[in-house]
């Protein structure tokens, strides 16, 4: 079971947040941490409790929280920065809500409003912001749910107001006759939170939020508290005679709802009134109902939905609360009303009808409960049958917009929706309700899907010139959209992750598998997301032209950054519209250079060229270098400049025809598809493979062209199909992007789809980063990769000296002979590990007779590369034979006077790298134990056993103690 450790006190947000979680069946321990067991997975501190923070497990998650504006963020932050705690700091400015004391200006009005007394509230003049408590909480929980929150402070603002919007909605609200407003210096100043604007601006885009209630929405509830609190505090009190001071305000018609004046002006007189000795139990229903307002509140539609969630966690909006000394709103307007400790049921004929149900009437009483349970019966078994259609109903929704049948979607989306909202408001809470939440957080997300379908085949369009739009503010509303549905999938994930063990087993194997849909479908929201803050610079929308270099490269013959370039193509965009791709010959281009340039060295000695041209121009393992060599060559042999270098494979080619289907090539009058594409590939290299041939260079040429034509032609929902594909080759570095505007760049590089040499590092003490990234070049001049079969092992000894590592690379060639295009795969091998590593040991051998090699002297080269180090070598896989390479090596640090230590891996892949197991075995040292591990791991012999597969970026991490 999901736990919560609150730390509150009487923080009146942190009761909502305490709510909230309850709510989902979510155990909230109250202050004591040891009553947690060190087995909560979440931590929310509105106290500051410095002393308790040592307590918390480094695996769970730790929201510190301010809501007095100028709190101690910065030293909470200094604090927490040093330890290995999974820990953020939120601070709000300005915030209220129900169960807020009166300590700043806003508590203060709220008090004055309920006791109809006149306003004070800061000089009309200030524009500042108000926080609802609400929206403060749905903050914390991004905070803690968000990926790229940890070890942030989150300055977190609210909506725009000012004091005369302020006293406009309190009069309104509290019903007011009292219309003075004194604006004060004194005490009733607004507080702001730290951090500039750009940091608050940074904290929305963080946590992709904004505030949502306005203070007219939000002020409701907090009235109603305020004045069911005046109302009991009247109650209490003795009848005598009191003394008021008010300021007599002659109220003119004007367009001013209210009349400030200023302290000094304010007159007063002292009046006094008999207090009414009227027994608080007298008052009729009409009366309480009157004085709060219930009207308005049992009218008021929920809040719309506001938290974000993690794996574990559905954190839904309740309706507003009002609790204070126990008095509570009746349910329905002919509902229970609670006073000092009496229960009446009232029901609304006539004005002083009260009608009493006779519960010693056993009969009438049973025949009651049958009743109810016959309905829970019936709302239990429609939805049941609901819940094993939803499915069904969301998959057509979903099929309709994937076929580009836009209007029926909507019907169907509308139809959806209202039978949704029928079912919820006669069940409401409860388990059947949150059944119904999550059919309504799926039909959201479809709406919202469709929205983006739409939209982005409205910009697929422009861009093919198809139709004109304006891509610039298209851009804008996708965006907006994609936050939108990446949050409402978080919560939908949320819903789905917990408390449906009362479910029969094939309904919770159904929510089980939803729940994995919607994770797959927010990752993809996401990582579509990154895509949006590039477009701009790339598609030249500030009306300029950009051309790029696209790279078109062939894995079975494996490069630094992808494969040997055959050809390529410049890419025009003008203002946001495709122009043109011409595709190149790199040997025609080649033979345009003239001079001589001086190749690395590997390049000289190992692949035999006495020259460097464009076609082994990537040979750098970071590909902004190799980016810059490549387009060097460009301008000096074709005498063109282009914005950037983006490099794809036959993967990428794979990938597109993956959506497309089948293409028609009529160049070489064959059908391409996923099955055949690499067959083909090899089989038009083998039949002309001398050098300066066209129709080499030309056949991942003419493919590309003729899967350009065919893109133009696709409706919406394949484009939103492409684009996920496109995200997803990227991500797996399938697709290397470089361009040379800087900020652009940043963004790519941000999404890590640059292919540069990752250069992260440890955040906190006591800690080491290890990683690892193998570069393969083939040198045989042939494509042997294509016969290839490769495996890793990694062997890691954490012990009270540092680290040790022994790396193991399997290769298989599976070869039958070595015509071309098969062969010896020969390979130039970089390893790239950290740059403090002392390499041990270099050595490959042949699996079937044992017999092993030593590499060294000149047969190895180890240099610091990047902020690596690198160790090179080459190494022959004879055909039909299996070669075994080993590379050790260590790293030092002392764990000997540590209490806790934590290895943290980053294996990168190499594009083109093709189908790669990878096993990876950790172990610790026998008197220290493991806190935690990430991913998954097996233990096998006293070790941690990792077994993944290297189809994109592999990151890991222990953390032990002892």
């Amino acid at each position: 079971m999901t736990r919560a450790v609150v730390w509150g006190g009487d923080c009146f947000v942190a009761q909502i947040l305490r709510d909230k979680l309850k709510e989902q069946g979510i155990k909230v321990i109250d202050g004591d941490i040891d009553d947690s067991n060190g087995e909560a997975n979440y931590y929310f501190d509105f106290e500051g409790k410095t002393e308790e923070w040592g307590k918390i497990p480094t695996k769970a998650r730790l929201a510190v929280v301010g809501i007095k504006g100028i709190s101690e963020g910065e030293r909470w932050k200094k604090e927490l920065g040093g330890s290995n705690l999974n820990w953020r700091v939120v601070e709000g400015e300005n915030v209220y809500g129900v169960g807020m004391d009166i300590e700043n200006f806003l508590g203060k009005a709220f008090d004055l409003a309920a006791r109809n007394k006149n306003l004070i509230l800061p000089s009309s003049k200030k524009i500042y912001r108000v926080l609802a408590g609400e929206d403060l909480v749905e903050a914390i929980l991004r905070s803690c749910f968000f990926s790229g929150t940890l070890g942030k402070l989150f300055v977190v603002e609210g909506v725009e107001i000012s004091s005369k919007i302020i006293a406009e909605v309190l009069i309104e609200e509290a019903k007011m006759t009292r219309l003075q407003v004194v604006e004060s210096e004194d005490g009733v100043e607004p507080v702001f939170a730290e951090g500039d604007g750009e940091a608050k601006e940074n904290s929305k885009k963080i946590l992709r939020w904004k505030a949502k209630i306005d203070f007219k929405e939000g002020a409701r509830a907090v009235v109603q508290y305020f004045v069911a609190r005046t109302d009991e505090e009247n109650r209490k009190k003795p009848a005598k005679k009191t003394e008021r001071k008010y300021a007599e305000v002659k109220r003119e018609v004007t367009n001013n709802l209210y009349e400030v004046v200023t302290e000094e002006e304010e007159v007063e007189q002292e009046i006094e009134i008999e207090a009414e000795e009227k027994p608080a139990d007298t008052k009729s229903f009409g009366e309480v109902k009157e004085k709060f307002n219930w009207e308005s509140l049992l009218n008021k539609s929920p809040l719309p939905d506001r938290a974000i969630i993690s794996e574990s966690i559905d954190l839904d909006t309740s309706p507003v609360k009002i609790e204070k000394e126990k008095i509570n709103p009746p349910p329905t307007a002919a509902g229970t009303y609670l006073e000092e400790g009496r229960l009446e049921n009232n029901i609304e004929t006539k004005k002083k009808t009260n009608f009493k149900l006779n519960f010693k009437n056993k009969n009438y009483f049973k025949w009651i409960i049958w009743v109810i349970l016959g309905m829970l019966l019936i709302i239990f078994s429609v939805n049941a049958i609901k819940m094993a259609m939803i499915p069904k109903q969301l998959k057509a929704v979903e099929n309709l917009i994937e076929t580009g049948k836009y209007d029926e979607a909507t019907q169907k989306i509308t139809a959806l929706k209202g039978d949704n909202q029928y079912w919820l408001g006669i069940v409401g809470g409860g388990k059947i309700g949150a059944l119904l939440k999550v059919e309504e957080g799926a039909i959201n997300a479809l709406s919202l899907g469709l929205e983006i379908a739409k939209d982005g085949e409205q910009a697929a369009g422009s861009f093919f010139g198809k139709n004109e739009m304006s891509m610039s503010e298209e851009l804008p509303k996708i965006s907006n959209n994609l936050e939108a549905l990446i949050s409402e999938l978080g919560i939908l994930q949320g819903r789905l992750s917990t408390g449906w063990q009362w479910l029969p087993g094939r309904f919770r194997d159904k929510i089980s598998s939803f729940e994995e849909t919607v994770k797959e479908k927010r990752q993809v929201a996401e990582d579509v997301d990154k895509l949006i803050p590039i477009l701009p610079e790339f598609l030249g929308l500030d009306g300029t032209k950009r051309v790029y270099m696209v790279l078109l490269q062939n894995e079975n013959e494996l490069r630094a950054s992808g494969g040997f370039i055959g050809s390529y193509g410049i890419l025009t965009i003008n203002d946001g519209k495709w122009q043109d791709l011409e595709i190149n010959d790199v040997y025609q281009a080649d033979g345009q250079l003239k001079g001589h340039v001086e190749p690395p060295a590997e390049i000289k000695k190992y692949l035999g060229e006495a020259g460097w041209f464009m076609r082994d121009a990537n040979w750098q393992a970071s590909f902004p270098l190799a980016s810059k060599d490549i387009q060097w060559f460009l301008e000096k042999e074709t005498g063109r400049q282009v914005d950037g270098v983006v490099a794809l494979n036959l993967e990428t080619v794979k990938g597109i025809l993956g959506v497309l289907g089948e293409v028609y090539v009529p160049d070489f009058k064959e059908k391409i598809n996923q099955s055949n594409l690499y067959e083909e590939a090899e089989y038009y290299a083998e039949n002309d493979s001398f050098a300066g041939s066209g129709q080499k260079a030309s056949f991942l040429g003419a493919v590309s062209k003729q899967l350009v034509e065919e893109v133009k032609g696709m409706n919406g929902a394949n484009g939103e199909k492409l684009i996920e594909i496109l995200v997803d080759l990227l991500n797996r570095r399938e697709i290397l992007v470089n361009l040379n505007q800087s900020a652009a760049q940043q963004s790519v590089a941000s999404a890590g789809w640059d292919g540069a040499i990752y250069q992260g590092k440890c955040t906190g003490e006591n800690c080491l980063a290890d990683y690892l990234y193998i570069v393969e070049s083939n040198f045989g001049v042939n494509k042997a990769n294509y016969f290839l079969y490769r495996n890793i092992e990694r062997s890691v000894d954490i012990n009270e000296n540092g680290i040790s590592n022994d790396l193991s690379i399997s290769y298989e060639n599976t070869a039958k002979s070595s015509a071309w295009p098969g062969g010896d795969y020969k390979n130039y091998l970089r390893i790239y590990v950290p740059a403090a590593s002392v390499v041990t040991e270099v050595s490959w051998s042949e699996v079937d007779s044992g017999e092993k090699k030593i590499v060294s002297g000149d047969d190895l080269e180890i240099s610091n590369v990047d902020g690596k180090e690198e160790i090179g070598f080459l190494v022959t896989v004879p055909v039909g034979k299996k070669i075994k390479v080993e590379v050790k090596y260590t790293e030092s640090m002392a764990l000997k006077n540590l209490q806790k230590f934590s290895y943290l891996s980053y294996v990168q892949k190499q594009s083109g790298f093709g189908d790669t197991g990878m096993v990876t075995l950790i172990s610790v040292p026998q008197d220290w134990q493991i806190l935690g591990v990430n991913p998954a791991a097996n233990v096998v012999g006293g070790k941690l056993l990792f077994n993944q597969k290297l189809d994109g970026d592999i990151k890991m991490g222990v953390e032990i103690s002892r």
